[in-house]
């Protein structure tokens, strides 16, 4: 495209927007990644090519357009991934002001600009700045009802986690089971943002004390995952870890040991090897096992016992 423009063959219009959509995408790679992988190579693409269409929108539409606006956040949100929070601050904080005075207090976008300044501050420690933030963006869009909203869906999940951090219990409780059934009336049952609300309840009921509930929605996190993910190991490695964590806070630490086991073959078989094509066969049998093992948590009548013994003999002594 941008060479065509420079043959005078298409608009710059056509341009900004080709990138700016090729900068979403980058970023929408990054936040796909579970927490632990290295995401900065999607993340320095995004923010170069957010750049670039910053550029080509100046020459177009006024800084107060949505879409300029648009380019705006997502470069800040870019950087704020990278760690470039010196960066990504001024973006955010002039984002979050131009969207209130343009776009009025309702409007989605209002409300996104909040939450990510909100996190900005968030992984900064900031929990009490984080939360006065979220606090705001939620009451932007709360009219009391639970309406299919997925900005409000992750605006609440955000906004729970914050008041984890903050000893909030009770109201991070509220927040979070009001960010799933959100959720869930938009997706279902299968999807990431299901998955994100189930690990952050489990957290929840850990740092609580309450382990079985923990427990159970860290299970609930697994069946996700390995139903969702059959081929995508990543995944599966952070939701085994969670549910081994659990299991040994509870003290029950040959099932954990068992978890953790299973979570090395993900890792050897499914990670590390997986460019090897001799592998490809194995890794395939490998997952297939797992997703028999995710489909094992879905049934209430199956004890624990029974299922680690499936884990023992089905996952682990094939591949010793």
């Amino acid at each position: 495209i941008e060479s065509r423009f420079h043959e005078r063959k298409v608009s710059l219009s056509v341009v900004a927007e080709c990138t700016r959509t090729l900068a979403d995408y980058y970023k929408a790679t990054g936040e796909w990644y579970p927490p632990g992988v290295d995401r900065s190579t999607d993340f320095d693409k995004a923010a170069m090519l957010y750049e670039k269409a910053w550029e080509y929108y100046t020459h177009l539409i006024p800084m107060r357009h949505p879409e300029f606006l648009a380019v705006m956040l997502n470069k800040g949100a870019a950087y704020l991934h990278l760690g470039k929070f010196d960066v990504a601050l001024p973006l955010l904080d002039k984002a979050a002001k131009l969207t209130e005075e343009t776009l009025s207090c309702n409007h989605p976008m209002s409300a996104m600009a909040l939450k990510w300044l909100g996190r900005h501050y968030w992984l900064l420690h900031d929990y009490k700045e984080a939360w006065i933030l979220q606090k705001r963006a939620v009451s932007y869009l709360d009219t009391g009802e639970d309406k299919p909203c997925k900005v409000f869906g992750d605006i609440l999940c955000d906004f729970g986690r914050t008041c984890v951090m903050r000893n909030m219990m009770e109201e991070a409780e509220t927040v979070l089971l009001r960010s799933l059934k959100i959720r869930q009336i938009l997706y279902g049952i299968d999807h990431d943002d299901i998955a994100t609300s189930m690990s952050a309840l489990s957290d929840l009921y850990s740092k609580m004390g309450m382990y079985e509930e923990a427990e159970d929605f860290a299970k609930r996190y697994v069946t996700l995952r390995f139903h969702r993910y059959p081929q995508t190991s990543l995944h599966l490695v952070h939701a085994v870890e969670k549910l081994a964590q659990i299991r040994k806070i509870q003290g029950k630490h040959f099932e954990a040991a068992e978890l953790q086991k299973v979570k090395s073959v993900i890792t050897k078989d499914g990670i590390l090897f997986m460019h090897r094509p001799q592998l490809q066969a194995q890794i395939a049998r490998l997952r297939g096992q797992l997703k028999a093992v995710g489909a094992l948590y879905l049934m209430k009548d199956i004890s624990w016992d029974a299922r680690m013994q499936y884990i023992k003999t089905k996952a682990i002594r094939s591949y010793p």
